[in-house]
């Protein structure tokens, strides 16, 4: 074996524990050098007559028919890397503009009101909240159908009703819910996931989505001030910096984010900057349909609609917390917790994906960029609120 590895080049060896970048060219090099010298050996085997030859026998042996398996071995092993790598970055970029699109669609929005959607809208009115607000809305709805016109899906948008029950299926037509818009979807996770109630006749069969809205650094049912030190016993809208108790036990400081539950927030209202606010990210919708699990249900208002910032990208500590029986676990990364039913507005989602190391997400501003996990947990809570009045990092 040592004659021929003859004359390869160093770098095809580990030197000083560390493999040569080129070990991929290294191995080509060496099979070309072992052939061209089986070749020229098979060359010289020239018949002389009366049964003399010049050299060796012609053909391969096993152990050199083993050696050229394993080259092949070595080349699948750093191609195979290389294939997925390529096909993974294929699509992040595909997953980015999805969220580039829901940028414009959301600013395009803003250019029509002049104010971002609401996060969802609810059937009360709490303390702070005109009755008027939203006339045309009876009950339950979340951002998404308002947005549907602006991302090239005006049929949905005009046939998406307003003035039903809620944003089931017994109020709204199922083929609006269950349409699966191609960029709802990260290409990384589940094209084409549904919210799919085993039982039938429920209305529960909508399309999720892997793109949500950024409820800053609250949980679902903390969103409840009217001004700062005035409660609305953990109801809604939340314009204002307040501090609470979350469902950790830990104190947070909520500090504005751009969507909100019942309200609506202008861009002049996002204080610390644009490009220095998050306003929407990915969330991971789980690995089956019938799974009754809300994460990613993007059409309900109760649903995992939104994220937050109290948790960093994939935090696999603190798992998501939703109420009894709307979340499943059936990943490690995807960890829930359920809450009790009396803490029905305590849902608190925190961004996820599938990308290695992190996940993408869209600054106010409409540009698109890259949180890895390693994100300090500050930098990210305050890149979740709209109203810091802190100088924030810049990444």
């Amino acid at each position: 074996m040592n004659g021929l590895l003859r004359g390869v080049p160093c770098e095809f060896f580990v030197v000083k524990k560390a493999v040569c970048r080129r070990c991929a060219v290294c191995v080509v090099s060496f099979a070309f050098t072992f052939y061209e010298r089986k070749a020229m050996k098979n060359r010289s085997n020239v018949n002389l007559g009366g049964g003399r030859s010049l050299g060796g026998s012609l053909g391969f042996t096993l152990v050199e028919l083993l050696v050229v398996i394993a080259i092949i071995g070595v080349l699948i092993a750093l191609l195979l890397p290389a294939i997925q790598a390529a096909r993974e970055a294929a699509r992040r970029m595909q997953c980015m503009n999805n969220l580039k699109q829901f940028g414009i669609a959301m600013h395009n929005y803003v250019d029509k009101s002049n104010i971002l959607p609401p996060g969802c809208t609810r059937n009360f009115t709490p303390s702070g909240l005109s009755a008027g607000a939203f006339p045309n809305v009876r009950d339950r709805h979340s951002w998404m159908p308002r947005v549907l016109a602006f991302i090239e899906q005006e049929q949905l948008a005009s046939a998406y009703r307003y003035d039903g029950a809620n944003f089931t299926s017994n109020s709204n037509p199922a083929n609006v819910l269950s349409a699966k818009v191609p960029m709802f979807y990260c290409p990384s996770e589940r094209p084409g996931a549904m919210h799919n109630t085993p039982s039938p006749g429920t209305g529960d069969n909508r399309a999720k989505c892997n793109y949500v809205v950024n409820y800053g650094r609250a949980e679902y049912v903390d969103q409840g001030r009217t001004a700062e030190g005035s409660a609305v016993d953990g109801y809604f809208p939340a314009k204002y910096p307040y501090r609470y108790v979350n469902h950790d036990g830990d104190i947070e400081q909520y500090t504005g984010s751009p969507f909100t539950v019942s309200v609506q927030v202008t861009l002049a209202e996002i204080t610390d900057g644009l490009s220095n606010t998050i306003m929407m990210s990915e969330l991971l919708v789980g690995g089956s349909d019938t799974l009754n699990d809300h994460r990613g249900d993007v059409y309900n208002d109760a649903g995992a609609h939104f994220f937050s910032t109290i948790h960093s990208p994939n935090n696999l500590a603190n798992g998501d917390a939703t109420l009894p029986s709307y979340c499943v676990a059936d990943a490690p990364d995807r960890p829930c917790t359920s809450i009790g039913n009396n803490e029905y507005f305590r849902v608190r989602i925190t961004a996820r994906s599938r990308h290695p190391q992190g996940v993408n997400f869209l600054r106010c501003d409409g540009s698109v960029s890259f949180a890895e996990n390693s994100i300090s947990p500050r930098l990210w809570r305050d890149m979740g609120s709209s109203q810091t009045g802190r100088t924030k990092e810049v990444f």
